[in-house]
């Protein structure tokens, strides 16, 4: 009981410190172009969002455009209330990821993973802007939660109330998608792993046959529905954003240790230039939280990471 106080008193002190962290002065600078663009979709109507979108080559899809919208009818459009959104939903991030980290791993990495995610540069620099990146992540986590352990697509079993957890998948990939394009890559590594586990599963005897081919025609089901739930869009502007897509590609395909090199700068020290130290110490993060990676969840882990960022890679390559 005691060592249970502990963690939660550990978690809320985390909690509280990327509260601070994302709040704080949040409204000291105006709004930037990104930050105004995203304003300025969020006051129409989505009749409105589509037509601009295909009028001005707009690359980004419209879910955190329309959410930000609802938001600033309740807490208006001063640069504090329009990043507030960000903040807020930054800790609901650590959160989630203490979440999976508890579900995973265990409980000290589960706030070692959470307390990463409070300090990361990155963290704090997306959730105090008036963008869709974190809102994005909230959903992302959502959905492999909502996957792997409430459908048991990783855990083996699935949790209570399958149905609700099915509703809960479907909406927020389709959320997490409609919010941005590179979303997709992380059903793809979702659809790639239940079809390893599957076959895995019937080569080796350890489930039902029928067991294994519905649990595998289920998540089609439920991927076909997202499909149909974003399809309207898609259709709608998808000649217009491959056409702002190929007006921003200036710079020619990086190589794949280019890639690899500017992901990893970003993942570390953000997207402004830090000191070499914060390099180091969010290396040395990384490496503790592999550590405390248990065996049987490595392979877990590193697809998670390995497919979406491979997916990102060749899609950049074209």
């Amino acid at each position: 009981m005691q060592r249970s106080k502990q963690w939660r008193a550990a978690l809320a002190t985390i909690l509280l410190t990327a509260f601070a962290l994302r709040v704080f002065q949040v409204g000291h600078k105006p709004l930037w172009w990104d930050e105004g663009n995203s304003v300025y979709f969020a006051h129409q109507d989505l009749r409105t969002v589509i037509s601009d979108s295909r009028i001005t080559n707009d690359t980004d899809p419209p879910a955190y455009r329309l959410a930000l919208g609802v938001w600033k009818t309740f807490a208006g459009s001063s640069p504090f209330a329009l990043r507030f959104f960000s903040g807020w939903l930054g800790v609901l991030a650590v959160a989630l990821t203490w979440t999976l980290g508890l579900w995973l791993i265990s409980e000290r990495a589960a706030l070692a993973a959470g307390l990463f995610v409070a300090l990361a540069p990155m963290q704090v620099y997306y959730a105090r802007e008036g963008k869709g990146y974190v809102f994005a992540m909230v959903c992302a986590l959502l959905s492999t939660y909502a996957w792997g352990k409430g459908l048991g697509y990783a855990s083996g079993a699935p949790s209570k109330g399958k149905s609700i957890w099915w509703a809960v998948y479907v909406l927020s990939t389709t959320v997490a998608v409609a919010t941005h394009y590179y979303l997709a890559p992380l059903v793809l590594w979702q659809g790639l792993w239940v079809i390893g586990s599957t076959a895995s599963a019937l080569v080796r005897g350890t489930r039902a046959r029928r067991e294994c081919l519905t649990g595998l025609g289920e998540w089609i089901i439920a991927t076909t529905l997202v499909a149909l739930l974003l399809a309207p869009w898609v259709v709608l502007v998808l000649g217009t954003t491959v056409r702002g897509v190929r007006g921003l590609a200036t710079e020619t395909a990086l190589s794949l240790w280019t890639f690899l090199k500017r992901t990893g700068t970003e993942f570390v020290v953000g997207p402004e230039a830090m000191a070499p130290a914060i390099w180091l110490a969010g290396l040395a993060a990384l490496v503790i939280l592999g550590a405390l990676v248990k065996a049987e969840t490595g392979l877990f882990a590193f697809t998670w990471v390995a497919v979406p960022l491979l997916a990102a890679y060749l899609i950049q390559r074209a």
